[in-house]
This record gives C-alpha cells, structure tokens and sequence, in this order.
C-alpha cells in the first residue's frame, strides 16, 4: 500500500513532525504543582510570642554556694559548678571569705553571705 504525498507537502513535513513531537513532549511532562507536598510550614502552628515578664522576674536568683573547703589560703568552693579559691570571682562575685557552712562574697562593692542549703547538711 503506497501513500501519495504531493511534493509540496514533502516540504513541510518535517517541521509538521518535529513539533508534533514537542506537542507530545508537552503532553507527557508532568503537571507543574502549585504547593509542594513536602513543605510541612503550613501544617505546624505559629510559634507564641514570648510573654512579657516584670520587672521582678528578670532580677537574676543569686548563685547556689554547693560546697566549700576550709583550709586556710586554700580554701575553696563550688558556685555554682565553678571552683573557687579565695579572690576568684564567677558571677560577678569575688570569693573573699570562707567559713565553716558559708561563703563570704563582694559584688558591687556590697558583702553578700551565701550559706550552703539546709537540706545539704543533714
């Protein structure tokens, strides 16, 4: 079985092939997405904003005094997880004295005694 093309035809068909293919390569791509699935920021509430506190709750809790040593110019102690011998200073504290259940403590030029909690001496 023979097809007749007129030669005028001829000439065109190959243009009218190629974007017959480019018809059909539109045609097979995949749909363009208007959101991506993934992203999950859509699904996850807002964080809160932080509530504002008073004055009185920023003023910052003095350190814990854990541990102390009394051995003369050696002595030492625990604030805090920081170990202290005598004119060191952590917190802004400067360790000036130590005692037997307590600490001796400058900060801001002001004497502060913090003692070791009672639950600890028991």
């Amino acid at each position: 079985m023979s097809v007749f093309i007129p030669r005028a035809l001829l000439g065109l068909l190959p243009g009218l092939l190629l974007a017959g293919g480019c018809a059909a390569a539109d045609a097979a791509a995949p749909p363009r997405l208007i959101h991506d699935p993934f992203d999950w920021s859509g699904m996850r509430p807002p964080a809160p904003a932080p509530a504002a506190q008073p004055q009185e709750a920023r003023i910052a809790a003095p350190p814990k005094l854990r541990a102390v040593v009394r051995a003369g110019p050696h002595s030492m102690v625990n604030l805090d997880g920081a170990i202290l011998a005598l004119g060191d200073s952590a917190e802004g504290y400067r360790l000036v004295e130590v005692r037997d259940y307590s600490a001796v403590f400058v900060k801001d030029g002001v004497r502060r005694e913090l003692a070791l909690e009672a639950a600890r001496l028991q």
